[in-house]
């Protein structure tokens, strides 16, 4: 699906907070698979909650071979880049759910 011109030309004025907000949901962000349950995603909200329990144990044994402060940095930077990435395609999945009727099984 492609922008409009106008849209493109109007995105590109904005500062950069703005941008996010039009591109991000900050709902999605905190609660991830709850919020797309709520929204009627369930699909959506089954794939990042599998994600979130397979990148859970991931860590889990990560930090379990290589303990220390290294393994905490980048499970809690891992979480915080999935939760911009729900965040960020949530409102792209729900257009697509309302505009379409279904989106199938992607993340």
């Amino acid at each position: 699906m492609n922008a409009s011109d106008e849209f493109k030309a109007a995105f590109k004025n904005l500062g950069f907070a703005d941008r996010i907000k039009v591109n991000a949901n900050l709902w999605a962000f905190f609660f991830s698979f709850i919020y797309l349950f709520i929204l009627g995603l369930w699909r959506q909200a089954v794939l990042v909650l599998a994600a979130v329990l397979g990148l859970s144990v991931a860590f889990m044994l990560l930090s379990s071979v290589a303990p220390g402060i290294l393994a905490d940095i980048i499970s809690r930077a891992t979480g915080i880049l999935f939760g911009f990435f729900v965040a960020i395609r949530t409102n792209v999945w729900y257009y697509h759910e309302k505009t379409k009727g279904d989106i199938g099984w992607t993340l």
